[in-house]
């Protein structure tokens, strides 16, 4: 028994004193960017569904396709991103809404 606290969620104790896990420490991280990732991507197939059926109907405007373009180069550059990499991730900028 030790009358000394671990400093955080990730502490273990090593016989001698707490330290970091640091690998349940990234397991947490990578866990955190993949519910991240999904978010992000959930979002973005969201705000492209009315284009994709207008264009499949051939009666998507110029605009709205500028912006269907848009939004899955977004959604490739998401599904791009290394979540083993966490927490070092730096996140797509989703495409500027001009509406």
């Amino acid at each position: 028994f030790t009358g000394i606290s671990p400093s955080g969620p990730y502490q273990k104790w090593n016989g001698k004193k707490w330290v970091t896990d640091t690998a349940v420490e990234h397991a947490a991280d990578v866990e955190s960017a993949e519910q991240q990732k999904a978010a992000l991507l959930l979002e973005a197939k969201a705000t492209i569904s009315l284009w994709q059926t207008e264009l499949q109907l051939g009666i998507i405007s110029d605009e709205d396709k500028a912006s269907l373009i848009a939004w899955m180069n977004y959604i490739k550059a998401v599904q791009a991103v290394d979540t083993s990499k966490a927490p070092d991730i730096t996140w797509p900028k989703p495409p500027a809404d001009d509406a």
